[in-house]
């Protein structure tokens, strides 16, 4: 058969069908031919159409077959089945599934009836896979499982159930039952593969159906948008074509640059303005996409073309990070600015503003960008901002307070260091009063120079007080300009205040230091004149002491002179303490350094003072510490003495309170001056009359006294000064008239603990010589005699010499004469120490004693000094020393 024949065939039984479906399926069918539906209702019409014609001849057959050879069931079956067939093709509103199911349904019951009543070498088996299969085709998977599942059901209770009974079993036979069942099984593969297979079929062929719909809508569509889109064009283009002669003539007579884009980034015009700014001629540019390799170098998209295509803002900002804005005249433009290094010799700062071309119908089919050569306004204010920015910057950083002011006086600008001065917020400041600020008693003169400013007169340079955030007054040096409009005219003013406290206090400070400086010269001077004096006035007590001793040895204490030779010899004791003094005022007497508790020194000295001071005087000790310090006790005694000494002689006369309180500090004021750390302060508080300002600034000067003759040598507190001075402490007096005074002493703490320091002497007799040969040298010869007598009646054999070069030459002449040499320490050509060196070099195991009034600085074992003994010297110190050397010689 041709193929054109089968199509002719093909189309007529389309046609028949198309015209019995209104007929069966009613106003209910499917209609779309794309739909899987309308074709499963198709085939199920022609199985109702078929079905009609093939099953009346078939019942026939059947009918008279079963009335001849039984069962009678049969022809019952057939004919309610047929009937049943066309009842249902004919009723048009049942929907399409009940209808599928009752005309399976029908194949169903035939072949079960069938098998039943013919065995399987009837037509069962063939009536029950039509049923299986058209249940795939017709309803599906799910359709087909379902029709599956009741033929093995219908084959189960064949085989098990109504078998057994129907005419044609053969009872007995198991290989006929064997068989029977391999029939079955493989009759269920047969339906299963069958249906499973239909139905996927029918179900690709619904997809495909369904993608072909979706695609033919979607073309149609098109199709009519394309049409109407050719119409659109072939009017635009005639428009086109008149408005592109238009804007060509107004391009090229225009001064600013322009180019335009069509609808595909091609450039149609690039006028002779665009030309000259570009320097890339029109002639290379029209109809080529190059606008962005012209501009930037590089193939990039330009505003036009991002403006053309409708870009977001995000993606514009990608091209030019924040250099462009919206347009504020015309509608979805964009406008930037930007430096093109390439264009002229230097470079161009170039303004762009790009804007979508549309159409008649509101459609974009082209863009528009002007560029204008901004280059000198920018390098203005490329100049201007860094202008702005240096000053700005300038005002920001300065210490002082830069602010302007308006003509109504109120302010108009302050800069940061406003807040640091005042401790007010800037922003709450502007537009506020400028007098506001100041102190009631600067306010007239602030008056009367922005008076005086604004008659043109110059402003000088005036202190005045502002008020800061907690209403206390800032000293401040304000210097104020006028600031003049374009027509000369006073417009404001701008000032400078200067924070004047650190001057004050500098100022205050110098004039401290000054007065400390000429107090610490003059006491410097003072201390070296009372060294010396103090090294004469010991060389002079020296022979007092020593004569009075030897004296007192001469006429025994039953001697009616002994008594008076006891008050000679007290009285240079008390000289020598003053000597000691002197000596500690001039920082140049012994100083035994240990740790010592200074609260003990405190409580001896106050024992020992309690007698002395008058009752009426109350004494108070407030020791709240037990630290130590590094210092002579000796010394520290009398600090305590002489400063509790001098209250008491402030009170004197009515009495009062002495108040001695000692703690400690963990550190000193640093307008005081020492290092810091952790001090004790010793505090001596009188209630007495108290001192003017000009005599507390003299009090520790030495000889300085305000008592009368007789009562006082001027040296206590000077004493006190340095000693306090030379322990790296500091001493403080603070006394109003009226109100008494208090003195404060400052000393390094070292810890606390238990002080360590020497037993207490053990008097015992002076210990005695055995005739060991001793080499004293002194320049004075009064003292060689005297020292050669008081050694000798010590029990030693002396040698003398006035002159330490004769000295040294005697030793050097004969080192293994002497066992000890005793010397002094100032004395011509060679010092005591020095000869003490030169000796020791001679012959290394000899013991030599330093006396001396200036201390032991020069003792030590590198210049061989074995002991030092402090002028004016007592015989039993000296026995003493010369016991304890000349016992420890080898």
């Amino acid at each position: 058969m041709s193929s054109s024949l089968e199509e002719k065939i093909t189309c007529t039984a389309l046609r028949l069908v198309d015209s019995l479906s209104p007929l069966v399926l009613g106003e209910r069918r499917a209609r779309d031919p794309h739909s899987l539906l309308f074709w499963r209702e198709r085939i199920l019409l022609w199985l109702m159409v078929g079905g009609g014609i093939l099953g009346g001849l078939g019942l026939l057959l059947g009918v008279g077959r079963a009335l001849q050879a039984g069962p009678w069931v049969n022809a019952l079956v057939y004919s309610a089945v047929y009937a049943c067939g066309l009842v249902i093709t004919f009723l048009k509103n049942l929907p399409y599934r009940v209808r599928a199911w009752i005309w399976l349904m029908g194949f169903f019951t035939l072949g079960t009836v069938s098998l039943w009543a013919s065995g399987f070498l009837g037509p069962g088996r063939i009536w029950l896979f039509f049923f299986a299969l058209g249940a795939a085709l017709l309803l599906g998977l799910r359709g087909g499982i379902a029709a599956l599942a009741l033929n093995a059901g219908a084959l189960a209770w064949i085989l098990w159930w109504a078998g057994p009974q129907a005419p044609w079993w053969q009872a007995g036979n198991p290989q006929f039952s064997l068989l029977l069942i391999s029939s079955c099984t493989g009759s269920m593969t047969a339906y299963a593969v069958c249906a499973v297979g239909i139905a996927t079929l029918a179900n690709s062929i619904g997809r495909v159906l369904e993608e072909e719909r979706i695609l033919s809508a979607g073309l149609a569509e098109a199709n009519r948008r394309l049409q109407a889109e050719v119409a659109v064009r072939l009017e635009a283009e005639r428009a086109a074509r008149v408005g592109e002669k238009n804007l060509r003539e107004i391009l090229e007579g225009s001064a600013i640059a322009t180019f335009v884009i069509d609808r595909e980034h091609r450039i149609t015009h690039w006028n002779r303005a665009c030309e000259v700014l570009t320097g890339v001629p029109a002639s290379s540019m029209v109809g080529t996409r190059k606008a962005g390799e012209v501009f930037y170098g590089r193939p990039r998209p330009v505003m036009g073309n991002l403006v053309l295509d409708g870009a977001p803002e995000s993606r514009i900002a990608e091209h030019y990070d924040g250099a462009y804005r919206r347009s504020a005249l015309l509608p979805g433009a964009f406008e930037g600015e930007g430096f093109f290094p390439h264009f002229g010799e230097k470079g161009k700062w170039v303004f762009f503003t790009a804007a979508p071309i549309k159409n008649a119908q509101g459609e974009t089919v082209g863009a528009v960008e002007t560029l204008q050569d901004i280059t000198a306004r920018k390098e203005a204010e490329t100049a201007l901002e860094k202008s702005e920015a240096f000053h700005r910057g300038l005002m920001e950083t300065l210490e002082d307070m830069v602010f302007r002011i308006d003509l109504n006086g109120r302010f108009s600008y302050l800069n940061p260091a406003f807040e640091r001065l005042t401790g007010h917020r800037a922003r709450d400041w502007v537009g506020r009063p400028f007098l506001e600020l100041v102190a009631p008693e600067s306010a007239a003169l602030v008056r009367e120079q922005f008076r005086r400013g604004i008659t043109g007169e110059s402003l000088a340079t005036e202190e005045v007080c502002l008020l800061d955030h907690r209403g206390e007054k800032i000293p401040v040096e304000i210097n104020v300009v006028n600031l003049k409009d374009e027509q000369g005219r006073t417009a404001g003013r701008l000032g400078v205040a200067r924070d004047l406290r650190d001057r004050i206090r500098a100022r205050e400070e110098r004039a401290r230091l000054e007065r400390r400086l000429r107090q610490s010269e003059k006491m410097e001077a003072i201390g070296t004149l009372a060294g010396g004096i103090a090294h004469d006035f010991n060389n002079i007590l020296y022979a007092v002491i020593g004569y009075t001793e030897l004296s007192m040895d001469e006429v025994g204490e039953g001697h009616p002179a002994w008594c008076f030779l006891e008050e000679v010899l007290r009285a240079a004791q008390r000289a020598k303490d003053l000597v000691g003094q002197i000596l500690t005022f001039s920082r140049q007497g012994p100083d035994e350094r240990r740790p010592v508790r200074v609260d003990t020194v405190v409580r001896e000295a106050m024992g020992l003072l309690r007698a002395s001071i008058p009752s009426t005087i109350e004494i108070r000790q407030e020791i709240e510490t037990e630290a130590l310090v590094t210092a002579d006790p000796v010394r520290l005694h009398q600090v305590v003495v002489n400063l509790c000494t001098n209250a008491a002689q402030a009170m004197e006369e009515k009495g009062g309170t002495l108040t001695v309180r000692l703690e400690e500090k963990p550190e000193v004021p640093s307008r005081l001056g020492p290092a810091p750390g952790p001090y004790l302060l010793l505090t001596v508080e009188d209630t007495g009359p108290g001192m003017p300002e000009k005599v507390l600034d003299r009090v520790f000067e030495p000889f300085f006294t305000t008592k009368d003759r007789g009562k006082g040598t001027g040296m206590g507190l000077s004493v006190v000064h340095g000693i306090v001075e030379g322990y790296g402490g500091t001493v403080t007096a603070q006394s109003e008239p009226g109100k008494g005074a208090v003195f404060r002493v400052y000393l390094p703490a070292t810890g606390s603990g238990a002080e360590t320091g020497d037993s207490d002497d053990v008097k015992c007799p002076v210990p005695m010589g055995r005739g060991e040969r001793i080499l004293f040298v002194d320049d004075e010869e009064a003292l060689v005699a005297l020292g050669q007598r008081m050694i000798e009646s010590l029990g030693y054999r002396v040698t003398t010499r006035v002159s330490s070069l004769e000295a040294l030459e005697l030793f050097r002449a004969s080192p293994s004469r002497f066992d000890a040499v005793v010397t002094d320490l100032t004395m011509p050509h060679m010092k005591g120490d020095e000869l003490a060196r030169e000796i020791t070099r001679i012959r290394r195991d000899i013991p030599v004693i330093l006396c001396t009034g200036f201390g032991a600085e020069a003792a030590g074992p590198s210049n061989g000094i074995r002991a030092v003994v402090n002028k004016p010297i007592l015989r039993k110190d000296l026995a003493q020393t010369l016991a304890e050397i000349l016992r420890e010689a080898p």
